[in-house]
């Protein structure tokens, strides 16, 4: 995967105080071709790989747009989501140390 962005993050599980890294990759948008999905689309239409690595639950697959714009706003936006599902379980930091508020 050509990698369009990368954050990379601390957790601990809810109440816990042993922090695991967690470092998430957005991958550059790609143009879907004949046979990549198993569901209709438009030419124009495309994906955004997202690769969270350091907590494998939290991986949710490749995210498609109508192009390749809304590809990676939607892959980018999706982070936030993706955290925030998980916050019952987990808390996020920045590698300040600051909380990853995003997620709640």
């Amino acid at each position: 995967m050509k990698v369009a962005a990368t954050r990379t993050m601390t957790y601990t599980t809810v109440g816990g105080s042993d922090q695991q890294k967690l470092t998430i990759r957005v991958g550059v948008p790609y143009l879907l071709q004949d046979g990549d999905v198993d569901f209709a689309f438009t030419p124009g239409t495309a994906g955004c790989a997202v690769v969270y690595e350091g907590l494998e639950e939290a991986n949710v697959g490749d995210v498609y747009g109508a192009d390749e714009v809304q590809a990676i706003e939607l892959a980018v936006a999706g982070i936030d989501s993706n955290l925030g599902r998980l916050r019952n379980k987990y808390e996020f930091y920045f590698e300040s140390g600051e909380p990853y508020s995003e997620a709640e």
